[in-house]
């Protein structure tokens, strides 16, 4: 997202989704039993079938596909075809090409693929999640990859997706949820995928990013992504006082507006506007505060009024430092930098004190 950042569990999670890309498989036999034989399920499965026909919930799903397979049997190339190519999308980053497949599937086949592939994700949430029969190591748990994410990226203070506050932790448990990149419901065969699983604030998850999908806005050679492309260095934020008098962020890609991964960040994410608030309720008035009391510091040692912006520079330098350690460290450092080349805003500022 915004900051270079780690996935956890990637081998563990790539194993659950060759045990769902079998199981895929499975469920496109056009000569199937149903309802499900367990002596079939263990013959095709092995070591893995306890696991499988002990969780019920999946055999509904793959009875579902199974019928709309044997309606039309000559897509089940397709699917596993389409399955293929959407999980390969983490090895085609910089391919002008690549083009996802699972979305583009016909309804009466997309629909309970998507039941099947997604109903992973919803395993892994549950308290037990994956046995390690699955995963190939440890059982392996939604809770696990959070707290494995945290553990791996100890060094980040902040939201990877908007640089707020990182998520709460109590006890040694962060309390995040794991958001889809690419959403699950149009891009199933990534619902367990590690490269699309990214721990955010619940803010993010839940009220702004939602069923958002960033490449309605952008190829994927040209988006931010989560592990592979992130947005700080070439994107840049900027500070401006707007004609009506009010502050604005304006986010740019090495100095140009509105470039097609500026808009697939901002259409996910909806920076521009959440920032702008945020500027105003609550970075301008920690930045004033601290030049307001290096001012009062200043005044009681005699130091010269020059020292003002001497104090400004320092704070700018401080946050660009602290990106990463210090929630909204980027809006602050872009602040400052207005404050920084605007006499007028800095008198603006001072003024009051």
């Amino acid at each position: 997202m915004l900051h270079r950042i780690s996935p956890a569990a990637v081998a563990q999670l790539r194993n659950i989704m060759v045990f769902q890309r079998k199981v895929l498989a499975f469920a496109c036999r056009p000569t199937l039993t149903l309802p499900l034989n367990r002596e079939e399920v263990e013959t095709a499965f092995g070591l893995q079938a306890a696991w499988l026909w002990s969780h019920t919930s999946l055999h509904g799903p793959i009875t579902r596909l199974n019928a709309a397979i044997r309606a039309r049997p000559d897509l089940s190339c397709d699917l596993l075809a389409a399955f293929d190519n959407d999980v390969a999308f983490d090895a085609h980053v910089d391919d002008s090409t690549f083009a996802f497949a699972g979305c583009k599937l016909r309804a009466d086949v997309r629909v309970p693929v998507g039941d099947l592939l997604v109903l992973f994700y919803e395993l892994l949430g549950r308290n037990r999640g994956f046995s390690g029969e699955i995963t190939g190591g440890d059982p392996l748990t939604r809770d696990d990859v959070v707290q494995g994410f945290w553990c791996l990226n100890s060094e980040l203070r902040v939201c990877p997706a908007c640089d707020g506050p990182r998520p709460d932790r109590t006890n040694g448990k962060v309390h995040a949820q794991c958001d889809h990149h690419f959403p699950k419901s149009a891009h199933a065969a990534l619902s367990v995928h590690p490269g699309n699983v990214i721990p955010l604030c619940l803010d993010c998850n839940l009220t702004f990013k939602g069923e958002r999908d960033a490449s309605e806005k952008a190829q994927l050679s040209e988006m931010f992504l989560p592990y592979q492309r992130e947005a700080f260095g070439p994107l840049e934020v900027r500070v401006l006082r707007e004609a009506a008098g009010d502050l604005a962020v304006q986010i740019t890609d090495g100095g140009t507006a509105d470039t097609s991964r500026v808009e697939a960040l901002n259409y996910i994410l909806q920076l521009r506007e959440r920032w702008g608030d945020r500027l105003g309720t609550r970075v301008s008035p920690h930045v004033f505060a601290a030049l307001r009391q290096q001012h009062r510091t200043a005044a009681r040692r005699g130091d010269p009024a020059a020292d003002r912006l001497t104090n400004i520079v320092a704070q700018r330098e401080g946050f660009h430092v602290d990106r990463g350690k210090r929630h909204d460290a980027i809006l602050a450092e872009a602040y400052c930098a207005l404050l920084e080349a605007d006499a007028t805003e800095r008198d603006g500022v001072f003024a009051e004190m």
